[in-house]
């Protein structure tokens, strides 16, 4: 793996700290850094496993994308299939956000191709469903990522007023009443027995940042202070399939499509709401199972399985989010999310950029 480019660009932060107990009661901070935790959400999952290099990453996700990188060319559909997992376009909706995270190197745009119509394809000679035609007309795709942002267009929030980050990574406009509402939560008595603290906050605590984001529910305290909890996530694996199911004493099992989220990412149930539209997206999947342990010690799947495993390492941290839900995540990513949900418009910069942060369009692979 590529060794990543360090960016000098630096914010400042500034921590309330409770010494007695040892930890950060919450931040002040500026429109930078709340941007920057906000655009850690449009990160594909394969772009934060490269940034973690993959140790600082929760259950087995980590082993899909090595999965991949070892896998040999001749197995792949697509001579840039490996590229498109491995190195997944960021859909940046903010070319101005503080780059407190390395500079990587991320797969080209593939071509689009049209027809006569209004359809487009990645795919050359896909057959239009308008038109019935092939679809071979040559597209130039216009990349406005590095474009300079106009005055006052870059970034999520406004920069008119602080913002209160707390430990949990909740996010909010900062004012009296949120203060005093703070302080009475961690039941602080005497403001004389907290500490305030500045730091500037960097590349190299942005990647902390994001790893703890993603296993800890005191960020701030772990990252700024040094407290490093034991993280204790039940690995579940394929077991899953043997915990959910009466019929495992069968050879094959059919697995809807969604169930397999819970597996990677550990959560307790599926979000069978969201899933309700893919009911008949089912694969079969061969088990091999110890039964005097209960473990299922490999699978011998299909194209679909594995392609859908793959496809994981496609989809933005924000989805993911939605698929499993703030309760089901085992760091502070869901409370990003619902902060960002519940910021009342006024300090929003583009209400257009927030919808499309909470409900991305997932590019397929």
């Amino acid at each position: 793996m590529a060794a990543p480019t360090p960016s000098p660009t630096a914010v400042s932060l500034k921590l309330l700290i409770d010494p007695i107990a040892h930890r950060v009661l919450f931040a002040e901070a500026t429109k930078d850094f709340v941007d920057f935790l906000f655009n850690i959400m449009s990160l594909p999952v394969g772009t934060v496993i490269r940034l973690l290099n993959k140790q600082g990453t929760a259950g087995c996700i980590g082993n899909i994308y090595d999965s991949i990188e070892n896998l040999s060319e001749s197995y792949m559909l697509k001579a840039s299939g490996k590229d498109i997992l491995l190195k997944p376009m960021v859909m940046n909706y903010s070319a101005n956000v503080a780059p407190l995270l390395p500079i990587m190197e991320f797969s080209k745009c593939t071509k689009l191709y049209r027809c006569c119509g209004k359809y487009v394809t990645n795919h050359q000679s896909t057959r239009c469903p308008c038109c019935f035609k092939s679809m071979n007309n040559n597209l130039t795709f216009l990349d406005t990522t590095n474009k300079a942002p106009k005055l006052g267009e870059a970034g999520f929030v406004k920069g008119v007023i602080p913002y209160v980050v707390m430990d949990d990574l909740t996010v909010g406009p900062m004012s009296v009443k949120s203060i005093i509402t703070l302080l009475n939560h961690y039941n602080i008595k005497d403001l004389g027995d907290l500490e305030e603290k500045v730091i500037a906050v960097g590349v190299n605590e942005g990647l902390e940042l994001l790893r703890a984001s993603m296993l800890s529910k005191t960020v701030l305290t772990d990252v700024f202070l040094g407290v490093k909890k034991k993280i204790s996530v039940n690995i579940t694996g394929l077991n899953y399939f043997v915990r959910i199911g009466t019929e495992i004493a069968k050879d094959t099992i059919a697995v809807q499509v969604g169930a397999y989220y819970c597996v990677l990412c550990h959560c307790k149930e599926p979000r069978h709401d969201i899933y309700q539209g893919m009911a008949a997206n089912t694969t079969s999947l061969k088990l091999l199972v110890d039964s005097t342990s209960q473990r299922v010690l490999f699978a011998e799947s299909g194209k679909e399985f594995v392609d859908f495993m793959f496809n994981i390492l496609s989809l933005p941290v924000d989805t993911v989010i939605r698929l499993l839900t703030k309760e089901q995540m085992v760091g502070s990513l869901g409370n990003l999310y619902d902060s960002l949900e519940n910021m009342n418009d006024t300090y929003i910069l583009s209400p257009e950029n927030k919808d499309t942060l909470l409900k991305p369009i997932v590019r397929q692979t």
